[in-house]
C-alpha cells in the first residue's frame, strides 16, 4: 500500500478524526496482512482498551484474545488498528446506529456488531474526504487538439499578414518571429539587421507610437531593462512585417503550414 508522504488535514480541512481515518487507510498495514504476535500487538492492545472502556473488569483469558484476534483477521482484515480503536470509540459514543450492549460477552458477536456498522461509518469518512480532495484538486487541462489550433493559427496568420500590408503588424510575443526563424524563413542581412534596430529605438522612444507609452514616461520612468526589452519587441516586428510583406499569396502559404511547424 502506498505510503502518504503527509496527513490529509495538509491538503484540506478536515476534522481530527476523518483525518485520522483516512490516512490510516491509505497507510496503515491491513490486519490480514499480520501474522506475529509483535504485528498483532497493536489489534490485541485495541480490544484490551475496548474491553476497559465497556467496563469489562475481569481479565481477558487467553483463549478470548486468540478467538477475537483470529476472527478479526478472517472477517474484517481489511482493516487496519486505527480502525478497532475507531469502531470503538464512536460506537461507545453512540455514534453508530448499532446495539453497543455486549451483554456481558466480548466476543465475535458483539465485535462483528460493531466493526459491521462500522463499515458505513468509513466508508462514509473515506467518501468525503475524497469528495473534498477532488474539490481542490488542480483541473485538468483539455486536451489539445491539434486541428483546432492548427486552422486558429493559420486564421491568425492571415490576419497578421493584412495588418502587415495595410500598415504595421506588432508581433507581440514574438510569434510570428520566432515561427519564421525556427522554419528558416528569415534570410537576415545587415542592412536588415541595421535597419530593425534603429527601427526599434524610434518606435520605443516615440510619443505618438500607437499611444501606448509617452515619451516622458519612457524617459524618466522606464529602466534599462525594459527600455531594451521594448526595443527589441518593436525591432523583431520590422522583421516579422518585412517577411509578412513578402508573401505574395498568404492562402498558399498557409495551407503548407503544418502542426509540427508551431511547435517551438
Amino acid at each position: 500500500m502506498t505510503k502518504q508522504s503527509s496527513s490529509i488535514s495538509s491538503v484540506i480541512k478536515v476534522s481530527e478524526n476523518y483525518a485520522r481515518v483516512y490516512d490510516a487507510h491509505l497507510s496503515s498495514p491491513q490486519i490480514k496482512t499480520m501474522k506475529t504476535n509483535k504485528e498483532l500487538g497493536g489489534v490485541i492492545d485495541a480490544l484490551g482498551k475496548w474491553r476497559f472502556y465497556l467496563g469489562i473488569k475481569e481479565k481477558a483469558s487467553k483463549e478470548e484474545i486468540i478467538i477475537n484476534v483470529q476472527f478479526i483477521r478472517d472477517h474484517f482484515g481489511n482493516y487496519n488498528v486505527n480502525d478497532i480503536h475507531e469502531a470503538m470509540q464512536t460506537s461507545i459514543a453512540g455514534k453508530l446506529d448499532v446495539d453497543n450492549n455486549h451483554y456481558g460477552n466480548f466476543g465475535p458477536l458483539y465485535i462483528s456488531r460493531v466493526l459491521n456498522a462500522y463499515k458505513n461509518h468509513k466508508s462514509e469518512i473515506l467518501q468525503y474526504c475524497k469528495r473534498q480532495l477532488d474539490k481542490n484538486a488542480p483541473k485538468a487541462l483539455p486536451e489539445r487538439n491539434p486541428k483546432e489550433e492548427l486552422d486558429a493559427m493559420k486564421t491568425f496568420f492571415l490576419r497578421a499578414h493584412k495588418d502587415a500590408k495595410d500598415e504595421f503588424f506588432n508581433d507581440y510575443g514574438d510569434v510570428w518571429y520566432n515561427f519564421a526563424k525556427r522554419n528558416g524563413y528569415f534570410n537576415f542581412t545587415q542592412k536588415i539587421i541595421e535597419d530593425a534596430k534603429r527601427f526599434g529605438k524610434l518606435k520605443a522612444n516615440d510619443e505618438a507610437s500607437d499611444g501606448i507609452l509617452m515619451k516622458m514616461q519612457y524617459n524618466q520612468r522606464m529602466k534599462k531593462e525594459q527600455r531594451e526589452l521594448r526595443e527589441r519587441s518593436y525591432a523583431r516586428s520590422f522583421v516579422v512585417n518585412l517577411w509578412l510583406k513578402s508573401i505574395n499569396n498568404p492562402k498558399e502559404f498557409t495551407d503548407g503550414i503544418t502542426f509540427s511547424m508551431l511547435q517551438g
